[in-house]
């Protein structure tokens, strides 16, 4: 599903991750993804934030005031910070947020996706985060952090293959 990108980079990783994984779920999202990655997005927060609750109306007042907490937080926690490319810090989590939108999930997932590698930052409060976003968010930015820090081979890889498509066999 990911073999038309305009990217050689892009095209080699994608295409490994298409053979591993072959879920229609998976190609959407990793192409959503790729396609932000791709398109120069603005640097202005405010644009994005707007923008956002543009392209995504159906969240409620309650929602809308939930997602916007944690992008000001994000944004004042990394406005001055860039990536080893130049880019933003903020720019990843933003498009992050785009894709889990796109799939109209709550706005608790928006949320995590908006601060899951906020705790890669340094002299970031944890507690701070648990006492602002609450105990359940909290706890799992926590373990995503973790999940996005372990590393497979690839003969896990192909038995975890071997092993998925046993059960839908």
């Amino acid at each position: 599903c990911l073999g038309n990108s305009s990217s050689e980079s892009h095209r080699d990783w994608f295409g490994s991750v298409n053979r591993r994984y072959p879920n229609p779920i998976v190609c959407k999202i990793l192409m959503l993804l790729m396609q932000l990655e791709e398109k120069a997005l603005p640097e202005n927060p405010q644009f994005l934030i707007d923008d956002f609750f543009k392209r995504f109306d159906f969240y409620n007042d309650d929602q809308k005031a939930k997602i916007e907490k944690a992008w000001n937080y994000l944004i004042k926690k990394t406005d001055n910070l860039t990536k080893d490319d130049g880019t933003k810090f903020y720019l990843h989590p933003y498009r992050v947020a785009v894709i889990i939108a796109e799939f109209e999930l709550d706005s608790d997932s928006v949320v995590i996706a908006l601060l899951h590698d906020i705790l890669s930052i340094d002299n970031i409060d944890e507690s701070e985060i648990e006492q602002i976003f609450g105990f359940e968010i909290f706890n799992l930015i926590k373990n995503i952090e973790k999940v996005s820090n372990v590393h497979f081979s690839e003969s896990t890889l192909n038995h975890a293959d071997a092993v998925r498509n046993m059960y839908f066999a």
